[in-house]
């Protein structure tokens, strides 16, 4: 289950806010723990969503850590703010429980911005990350070339058409 952070609330300090939603995570990281649904905090950067409570690294890294508690990360987010992505990948993999990604800039699919994805998947692939990734971009007209331009998944691509 994905946790959203949300925008600082006028009136509300950001000490405040991160208090609320530190004590929100843990209570619902334990109640949903019960039933082995993982939550993740996702952080969205503050280019597209103005004022977003979490949206970098050390923001993330401030969360409380919880064994059902996860990060979400988005790589165009993360780019978005300008985090080192391959860094973030091999660093701290442990804390990622659901890797989404789209191109930068522009949120398109990807081959259409600057990310080198290939490179990226690659990382991904040898991690030892074991949950869910997601393709989360503008739309492209259902055109999915980008799967098979990527080294080695070439054969994945096939079994999904």
């Amino acid at each position: 289950m994905n946790i959203l952070p949300g925008r600082l609330a006028e009136g509300c300090s950001r000490t405040q806010a991160l208090s609320t939603l530190n004590t929100n995570l843990l209570m619902a990281a334990d109640l949903l723990g019960q039933h082995h649904i993982r939550c993740t905090v996702e952080a969205i950067n503050r280019h597209d969503m103005p004022g977003f409570l979490v949206s970098t690294l050390a923001e993330l890294q401030q969360l409380p850590a919880h064994p059902d508690l996860f990060w979400q990360i988005d790589l165009y987010h993360m780019a978005s703010m300008g985090e080192a992505l391959s860094p973030l990948l091999a660093q701290h993999w442990q804390r990622i429980g659901h890797l989404q990604f789209a191109d930068y800039p522009g949120r398109g699919a990807p081959g259409s911005g600057a990310l080198d994805f290939a490179s990226l998947f690659s990382q991904i692939k040898v991690l030892p990350y074991a949950f869910w990734s997601g393709a989360e971009y503008r739309d492209n007209n259902g055109d999915m070339g980008w799967l098979v331009s990527l080294p080695g998944q070439q054969d994945d691509a096939a079994l999904r058409h």
